[in-house]
């Protein structure tokens, strides 16, 4: 039996002023990206050298507090403000005091849960650790509009500075003081140091100053929308969170510095990809409220687009781990190398429906992101509490599983809300998943020639032999996508006035 589609606009060409403007954004976040995670990547390796599993364990345990305090950090007014057209200087004032207040109240209640946190993880150092990362909050509190307005701007090229900033500071911080034999501490300074660093850059490169403008009804909306938003916050954080909080109190600080490790390289190479990427879509998405088919073409174009990248950077990721988790990190980490290839995957998986969250908030819809975390949170906390029982690689598998489950959901979401059907999301993926695959065998296949050769020259081939195998077949079965791509690049890169 054939299904028909309901009644959908076909989906043309992408709008030809539309996506150069998303590209250019894409293009400066990420070259601010690719700078302050190449410094990342670099400090990691040698603090990897310098310090122990369980000094980033140590580390991973007080920073679960803070993610959880951080759920409600500025009370979500920076997205409200960078959607909100209207009255543009009194959100502005109104995102000030919220987010500076909530800055202030959240080092507070650190200091009030600090002996709580020792109790809980029978951690003394957890307890001083806590309110000097929770202190990052009074700094970006007070910072939060400046970096809103290069956001609601489209002004990435010039948001590099602080990202890189940071990154720069913090790695220097973090490995001198490591070098000292700071061992975990050196951690937590670097976080803290980097961010004050970054935040003084912010200041220096979009300076605003509060005035004396100010409508309460202008705060009500400001904080109702950000309601929705700390909740969603709150959810989603609850859930990226968990496995954290699950394999610190269930299998202790060294493991969880082995899991800690085994998502470093999966966040920084796709996860933080669609997290640059929806940073850009959401102010766009926001300036296309009334045109829901400019929307729809929108949000395919960008999962294809994503799912070009993260696709093969997952199923890559995984297939190279065991070779370079040998070559950067030593073999004191080789208990990260399943765990890492799990969540490569995992990683990969997410990042394909990443960007649909971004159009409900856009159409100031951010409650549909709420009902849909709250079904996911149960079964993300069932699931990862079930695995945990087979050690870290359990809680891995459980984060692949998971994965599956809610992509399922949100096509099945995207289809009711916007009219997007399910073929047309396997569609915009199919290419991607298809040169993945053949890449996969690409890379086994040499894998198995190469083996006893040094990790240096394995991690080469297989890298060389997977881009290789990946680009061919993409030209092959995915060239629409592929020259549109490179007509997008073209668009973008002569005109990067644009973005001042």
């Amino acid at each position: 039996m054939t299904l028909s589609p309901p009644a959908t606009p076909p989906d043309p060409a992408p709008d030809t002023k539309l996506a150069p403007r998303i590209g250019r954004g894409v293009f400066w976040a990420y070259l601010a990206y690719a700078g302050a995670k190449g410094l990342v990547f670099v400090s990691t390796v040698i603090l990897g050298r310098l310090l122990t599993p369980a000094d980033f364990g140590l580390v991973g345990l007080a920073s679960l507090v803070t993610e959880y305090l951080g759920t409600v950090h500025t009370f979500g007014v920076g997205a409200a403000f960078i959607q909100r057209r209207d009255d543009p200087e009194e959100a502005a004032n109104a995102t000030f005091v919220i987010s500076t207040g909530s800055g202030v109240a959240l080092f507070l209640i650190s200091l009030l849960l600090a002996p709580l946190a020792v109790a809980f993880f029978k951690e003394p150092q957890v307890g001083i650790m806590l309110p000097l990362l929770a202190s990052t909050y009074v700094i970006t509190g007070l910072t939060a509009v400046n970096d809103a307005l290069l956001v609601k701007n489209l002004r990435f090229r010039q948001r590099m500075v602080p990202v890189v900033t940071q990154a720069l500071v913090k790695g220097a911080v973090s490995i001198g003081l490591a070098l000292a034999g700071a061992g975990a501490w050196s951690l937590v300074w670097g976080v803290v140091i980097g961010t004050l660093a970054s935040n003084i850059a912010l200041v220096l490169i979009s300076p605003w100053r509060v005035t004396r403008a100010w409508n309460r009804r202008v705060m009500r909306d400001i904080l109702g929308f950000g309601g929705h938003i700390i909740l969603l916050n709150f959810i989603g954080n609850i859930e990226v969170n968990v496995d954290y909080l699950i394999v610190g109190k269930r299998l202790g600080k060294e493991s969880l510095g082995y899991y800690t490790m085994g998502f470093r390289m999966p966040e920084l190479l796709i996860v933080n990809i669609v997290s640059v990427v929806s940073g850009v879509v959401f102010p766009v998405y926001s300036k296309m409220q009334g045109d829901r088919d400019g929307l729809r073409r929108s949000l395919l174009k960008t999962m294809q687009f994503i799912a070009l990248v993260a696709v093969p950077a997952g199923v890559g990721l995984a297939l190279v781990s065991d070779t370079f988790i040998h070559l950067f990190y030593t073999d004191k980490w080789a208990a990260t190398i399943p765990v890492m290839q799990l969540l490569s995957i995992y990683a990969a998986i997410r990042a394909l429906t990443y960007n649909f969250g971004d159009v409900y908030k856009a159409v100031g819809r951010p409650d549909i992101l709420n009902k849909i975390g709250v079904f996911t949170l149960v079964i993300t906390v069932i699931a990862l509490w079930i695995g945990s029982a087979f050690g870290i690689v359990g809680v891995a598998g459980a984060h692949v599983s998971v994965a599956v489950i809610n992509f399922l959901i949100d096509v099945a979401v995207v289809w009711r809300l916007l009219g997007v059907p399910p073929w047309r999301v396997l569609a915009a993926i199919s290419g991607p998943v298809a040169g993945a695959g053949g890449m996969a065998a690409a890379m086994w296949a040499v894998g198995a020639l190469i083996h006893p050769a040094p990790g240096a020259a394995q991690l080469i081939a297989l890298i060389a032999t997977g881009a290789a195998a990946y680009l061919a077949l993409s030209w092959i079965i995915n060239r629409p996508v592929i020259l549109t791509a490179i007509q997008l690049v073209r668009q973008i890169i002569p005109r990067p006035a644009a973005d001042r």
